[in-house]
């Protein structure tokens, strides 16, 4: 399995403070990008998490990176 670090790859920041967040009349709860997450690092593919939330996968990439540094020693 991929490390952390691996899947955020790519990532271009991270969110603060667990806001809603809208683009193009989508929105994504805390609890939306969490799950997300989750599921990439349990092993599902970006592209397939990113089409059913209807978001890209650079958006799940920054939600691991997110989670990553909200979240110290995640991996341990």
């Amino acid at each position: 399995m991929a490390k952390i670090n691996q899947l955020a790859k790519g990532a271009n920041y991270t969110l603060i403070k667990g806001l809603p967040y809208t683009y193009n009349n989508k929105g994504w709860t805390n609890y939306d990008r969490i799950v997300a997450a989750s599921r990439v690092m349990n092993g599902e593919s970006f592209q397939v998490v990113a089409s059913e939330l209807g978001c890209c996968v650079r958006s799940i990439k920054n939600w691991i990176n997110t989670l990553n540094q909200n979240n110290p020693r995640l991996e341990d």
